[in-house]
């Protein structure tokens, strides 16, 4: 049964990781990273370890043996910084990460299993110099496994495992004090990994965890930052960002941008005669009937009050009119309801297009939408000369 780390049984996992979970995906991710970042340096190093132990063994063991041993040290080493240069030239997505988990975990099986196994093949029956000096070569190598795989437990405990676990069973075996001696002092170490080694990965899941989660609450503040807390729309800050990214869009490819200005009409009445709360009920229903009327590429967004702004990307002045008539005839259409009854809301709405910043382009709106209250309200104008001297007369009109 797998767990959040791809490989890992249940137990070696945090309590309630759900590897489904997109936080768990990307500690997973980054789990994955430690050990190759840990492991590429060390895998060189090992490999010089190897040859450094064959020289050592040079005249106790059969030269045959050891030269395939080595052999089986390089190839192996090697099919692991294949693994490593794979990972950096080409990174995994997040949902290829359990696979590249698996490359990496049989690529250092292979490897450890010929360092263990291997190094038992090569003991020399008759020199117990040369068993200690293999000994403490595969400890020294298991104090590194420690280091390296600290990302992974699971990984952790079958290197060391791996790198001594024959050994010792072929120290205990032979029965004589020295041997025996050696084998309690390796199994000491042995005992001593596992216990470390859940201190070590926790401490650094926990550190990963803690991380992403600050990350993911920054990422949802940033996010309340931008959003209007009565209506969940864009607020002013973030239709102004927005809408300079679409406005340099529309230079870039040539393509229309239109920005639609709405404003409810004697929205000042609803409050004044229903009270602030069915004022910011009205709020709501038009911003639900905004949201359900729009296209997901249209930003929406309250810049102030009762004012709204609707930004039309690729929408030309004329179709933008067309929207903005049908988003006045639907509110017409769509009073809010009341326990006392339903009240009519409408909306006066100006309209303009260009690619100028978004503060010009609500400037120009605002001149529409001011010309449109000045000739009665409930009723869409689009921005044309000669009409801003229109602004200051009906700006506080409302």
């Amino acid at each position: 049964m797998q767990g959040a780390a791809g490989i890992l049984p249940e137990e070696f996992t945090d309590e309630g990781d759900d590897p489904r979970d997109s936080a768990a995906v990307k500690i997973r991710a980054e789990q994955l990273e430690l050990l190759i970042d840990q492991s590429y340096p060390a895998a060189y190093m090992s490999l010089l370890i190897a040859a450094v132990l064959v020289m050592i063994l040079w005249e106790a063991v059969d030269h045959g043996s050891l030269l395939v041993w080595l052999g089986a040290v390089v190839l192996t080493g090697l099919s692991r910084i294949m693994v490593f240069i794979q990972y950096w030239r080409w990174p995994p997505l997040e949902t290829q990460v359990p696979l590249r988990e698996r490359l990496y975990f049989l690529t250092m099986v292979a490897y450890f299993s010929v360092w263990g196994i291997g190094a038992l093949w090569l003991m020399p029956p008759d020199s117990p110099v040369h068993q200690v000096i293999i000994v403490y070569f595969l400890i020294g190598m298991a104090g590194s496994a420690i280091a390296v795989f600290s990302a992974n437990r699971f990984m952790l405990l079958c290197a060391v495992a791996l790198l001594l676990v024959p050994s010792l069973i072929w120290m205990f075996s032979r029965g004589e004090a020295l041997y025996v001696g050696i084998a309690l002092g390796g199994t000491a170490f042995l005992l001593s990994a596992i216990r470390s080694s859940r201190i070590l990965s926790r401490a650094m899941r926990q550190n990963l965890s803690l991380k992403h989660r600050l990350m993911r609450a920054r990422a949802e503040a940033e996010q309340l930052a931008r959003i209007d807390e009565l209506t969940g729309l864009a607020n002013r800050r973030a239709l102004y960002e927005e809408g300079e990214n679409l406005a340099a869009q529309s230079r870039r490819l040539g393509n229309p941008l239109s920005l639609i200005a709405l404003d409810v009409d004697h929205f000042k009445q609803i409050n004044d005669t229903h009270g602030h709360l069915w004022g910011d009920n009205a709020l709501q229903h038009l911003s639900r009937l905004l949201t359900a009327s729009l296209r997901e590429t249209d930003v929406c967004g309250r810049i102030g009050g009762e004012e709204f702004a609707i930004l039309l990307p690729g929408t030309p002045l004329e179709d933008a009119v067309g929207v903005a008539e049908t988003l006045r005839a639907k509110l017409e259409a769509s009073p809010l309801v009341m326990p006392t009854g339903e009240l009519p809301m409408t909306a006066s709405l100006g309209v303009t297009e260009g690619n100028a910043p978004v503060g010009e382009l609500i400037r120009q709106a605002d001149v529409a939408l001011y010309r449109a209250k000045s000739l009665g309200r409930n009723r869409v104008e689009s921005c044309c000369e000669n009409t801003s001297e229109l602004v200051e007369s009906e700006a506080a009109s409302g």
